[in-house]
């Protein structure tokens, strides 16, 4: 009998922990990186045009992202710096309903431009079943963020989304070369039952 409950307590812990890993940001600090890429992230790097790289400005630990607008040429947008999780920006499995993301970012706007976090969990059924978005201003030095949540239906969800960028000064324009943003330290919090 003893065996048994040996057994289911391991059995229990390894349940535990699996769920914990998949609640869990890919890299939330940032610290991981390879071939120029965060580790468990999409960027929008692309060839030549390098938007998001590694710094060693940190919150904690000894690195962050950065994200910087870059020009591709005369007569052409200028490229944003984005950066979502998961292989391809699909995300990544996630089924503890959070209310709120959090992290640290530093920011420099140049006309107007917003350092912005979007994040969306979907539902097991592929619907859309939370979403929360922030734009904020500039910030010279490391600044607490934070993302509510908000739930539109009560379906289970089994991926999560977070989504970060430089945002332009209004729909449809242009985002402008100067803007640079540092992002450190993601975290959920708070939970729905």
């Amino acid at each position: 009998m003893r065996n048994f409950y040996n057994r289911f307590a391991y059995l229990a812990l390894a349940l535990l922990v699996a769920s914990v890993a998949l609640a869990q940001i890919p890299n939330p600090g940032f610290e991981n990186w390879t071939n120029g890429e965060p580790d468990g992230w999409a960027t929008s790097n692309f060839l030549t045009w390098i938007t998001i790289t590694q710094s060693t400005t940190a919150h904690s630990g000894s690195s962050s992202a950065r994200g910087a607008v870059i020009s591709i040429g005369t007569g052409l947008p200028n490229l944003n710096p984005t950066m979502q999780t998961g292989p391809g920006g699909r995300g990544f499995p996630l089924t503890t309903r959070y209310t709120t993301l959090s992290g640290y970012y530093q920011y420099t706007s140049a006309g107007g431009d917003k350092f912005a976090v979007n994040v969306a969990f979907e539902g097991v059924d592929g619907s859309d079943a939370a979403v929360g978005a922030v734009e904020l201003p500039a910030a010279s030095s490391w600044t607490q963020f934070s993302v509510t949540i908000n739930y539109q239906s009560g379906i289970a969800i089994d991926t999560g989304i977070v989504q970060i960028l430089n945002a332009p000064p209004s729909p449809g324009a242009d985002v402008h070369v100067g803007s640079v943003f540092l992002v450190d330290d993601l975290s959920f919090s708070g939970t729905q039952g």
